[in-house]
């Protein structure tokens, strides 16, 4: 036990060098601009720790926005300004805000989050338990979710741009060349990635 915590903490320690020493070896010419915009954040991991269901890590939140999520004061409205559920809590029906964009200017809408939830359901891409019966866009602002079991509020899952993703095969999801350069929604943008080693 105690051999596995000494190699835990070897690792750990090797990493952290390895990072640093990645760091020191840029240029200032190589850098994504001054020192007082950017912020680093190191993940381990390759290029795809931006798709949800892959790494599981985080990643994905700083480069995408849920629906809600949830502080102190319980559920908070994000890519939806309000939403509502039907008695038995199987049918949700969210407005989205219309101020989001995705970083190369097209607005968020309905169409990706409908788009993200059937991406998500499809069994060639994942193979876990399919929630959701439908997804009904209503508007570019408004969509329905039916889910076969009552459900609370989508907490967290992240969503995706149609625009760029919808021609896509879903079935080599994994290897997107989208993850290694993506384009998102949320506080953060993607401006440059070294090959299995930082974004």
């Amino acid at each position: 036990m105690i051999g596995v915590r000494l190699l835990s903490r070897y690792l750990t320690i090797t990493c952290i060098c390895l990072l640093m020493l990645v760091n020191l070896n840029c240029n200032r010419s190589d850098r994504a601009g001054p020192s007082e915009s950017s912020v680093t954040i190191g993940y381990y991991g390759d290029e795809r720790i931006f798709l949800q269901d892959y790494w599981d890590m985080g990643a994905e939140q700083l480069m995408f926005l849920p629906l809600a999520n949830e502080d102190e004061k319980g559920a908070q409205p994000v890519l939806a300004e309000r939403w509502e559920h039907s008695e038995d809590y199987r049918e949700w029906t969210y407005f989205l805000r219309k101020d989001v964009r995705w970083h190369d200017g097209v607005p968020v809408t309905a169409h990706d989050i409908k788009f993200t939830i059937d991406l998500r359901n499809d069994r060639r891409v994942l193979s876990g338990k399919i929630s959701v019966l439908s997804v009904e866009v209503l508007d570019d602002f408004t969509l329905t979710v039916t889910h076969k079991r009552p459900k609370g509020l989508d907490l967290w899952t992240v969503y995706y741009p149609k625009h760029l993703l919808e021609g896509l095969d879903p079935k080599e999801l994994f290897e997107w060349e989208f993850w290694k350069q993506p384009v998102g929604n949320g506080p953060y943008r993607y401006v440059r990635h070294m090959p299995k080693t930082m974004v």
